[in-house]
């Protein structure tokens, strides 16, 4: 039980999210580009289309697709509050 809070915890960081997704890319990247960078464009896409038909937007990803949406929207970094 410990050893999955403590890993639960562990992935609420964006940091660690970071290094997970990166091996997942390096290791597998057909699977990364399947489940998380079609994701993340996709996403992206969605947020674009809707930025210019209203004024105030909230979107709710998982802290894995954050910086992929970012890379897409070419932004240094999205305001957000990361909960879990």
């Amino acid at each position: 039980a410990d050893q999955l809070r403590d890993m639960v915890e562990m992935i609420k960081q964006r940091d660690q999210v970071r290094m997970l997704m990166q091996g997942v890319k390096d290791d597998l990247p057909l699977v990364y580009d399947a489940m998380i960078g079609e994701r993340d464009a996709y996403m992206a896409n969605g947020i674009k289309r809707g930025a210019g038909k209203w004024k105030t937007m909230v979107g709710v990803v998982g802290m894995a697709h954050m910086d992929g949406i970012e890379r897409n929207l070419d932004w240094k970094s999205v305001p957000c509050d990361a909960r879990i």
